[in-house]
């Protein structure tokens, strides 16, 4: 994709080109009638950041109905050196903006970063924990509600590796019930 971005005159342009590619993405989804996870690689180093990065998903999903949570993807090796106050003051900037315009939210991550989220953040937002290459998730010891299991698989009609994931609830039926996420 795009290397990570560190100089503010060029993370606009950055960001534009990401949201460009979420689109198209979405289109080519959208027509095979897909129903996608909807993420965003967040590179926020600031609560400021954040709502930046928020705003801009908020532009990008108007009109749009998803049928599973619009998930924050923070996973930089930057943001997980951050004190675990400001790392969590992110989380909670840009997924409550999201979830106050009527979103369902969750939070992806690996599952050793995942440990760095308050309890608050564990207990207001759903999590999509990352653990590969094993049976039993033993990292992140907390609720999660979507598992991504490998990085390493594979189906058909597809060229290359995919993730794979498991989902314990059943997102479809909530969000739409409840009115969120476009609904």
């Amino acid at each position: 994709l795009i290397p990570v971005v560190t100089d503010p005159k060029k993370a606009a342009g950055s960001l534009q080109w990401a949201v460009n590619e979420m689109m198209r993405r979405y289109k080519i989804m959208s027509d095979a009638g897909v129903r996608d996870l909807e993420s965003y690689n967040s590179i926020a180093m600031n609560e400021e950041e954040a709502r930046e990065e928020a705003e801009v998903m908020l532009g990008y999903l108007e009109g749009k109905k998803f049928e599973y949570p619009v998930v924050m993807d923070i996973e930089e090796a930057e943001q997980k050196a951050l004190p675990n106050d400001e790392f969590n003051k992110i989380v909670d900037t840009y997924c409550s903006i999201l979830a106050d315009a009527g979103y369902l939210v969750a939070i992806y991550s690996n599952a050793s970063m995942l440990n760095k989220l308050n309890e608050e953040n564990r207990e207001k937002y759903d999590i999509w924990m990352a653990h590969w290459n094993t049976t039993t998730p033993t990292v992140y010891k907390d609720e999660f509600t979507i598992w991504q299991f490998t990085s390493d698989g594979r189906v058909p009609g597809i060229d290359g590796r995919v993730d794979m994931n498991l989902c314990y609830f059943d997102y479809p039926d909530y969000i739409i019930q409840n009115q969120l996420n476009g609904y």
